[in-house]
């Protein structure tokens, strides 16, 4: 959706309601679906953002969850915790908007800079559903004994971005496990 500085980043449902609200941080910094013009320029709007300005870069990740059409945006926590929390949620993803490219305006110091183009990739991944995970411990064990990688296992890895010309899925350890940091936050996504 258009912004006074760029771009907000949303997620609709046939409603219009919005599942990408429950990304944290919730208030006084940045969100990732917040994609303005000034988080790419440093404090007076000199030059290049180095670390000065608190906002998320070229790497947008989000939250999102299906559960929440219905509740008018509101969706208490079963365990007591964050509103909006999507931590035991089946029914909740999570995405990453790629910056590729993009145009800056507004570049005089003091000013807030805004974006006046944006050419962006995106990868929406979520959970198998209950009856999608479904399949005997003895098939499980089967699957992570086997050095073939099934085709899903495959997408998994190399749908967001990932060259699969680079990188490929090699089982040196079994029981095979698939993990690894693949949106190059500095954690491992398991």
């Amino acid at each position: 959706m258009p912004a006074p500085y760029g771009w907000d980043l949303r997620l609709l449902d046939g409603e219009g309601m919005d599942l990408s609200q429950i990304t944290p941080p919730y208030r006084f910094a940045p969100n990732p679906r917040e994609i303005y013009g000034w988080h790419f320029r440093n404090a007076d709007n000199t030059d290049a953002n180095t670390g000065d300005v608190n906002a998320p870069q070229h790497s947008r990740i989000f939250q999102f969850s299906s559960s929440l059409t219905g509740t008018g945006g509101f969706k208490p926590s079963s365990s007591g915790g964050a509103v909006n929390s999507v931590a035991e949620d089946s029914e909740g993803g999570r995405g990453m908007l790629r910056i590729i490219d993009m145009g800056l305006s507004d570049l005089e110091p003091d000013v807030k800079a805004r974006i006046t183009y944006l050419k962006f990739e995106i990868c929406l991944n979520w959970s198998k559903t209950a009856a999608e995970g479904e399949g005997s411990e003895e098939e499980n064990s089967k699957q992570s004994s086997s050095t073939v990688f099934l085709n899903e296992e495959q997408e998994m890895l190399f749908s967001c971005g990932l060259n699969s010309d680079e990188y490929q899925l090699t089982a040196w350890v079994l029981p095979r496990m698939l993990n690894g940091d693949m949106d190059g936050d500095g954690n491992i996504d398991g």
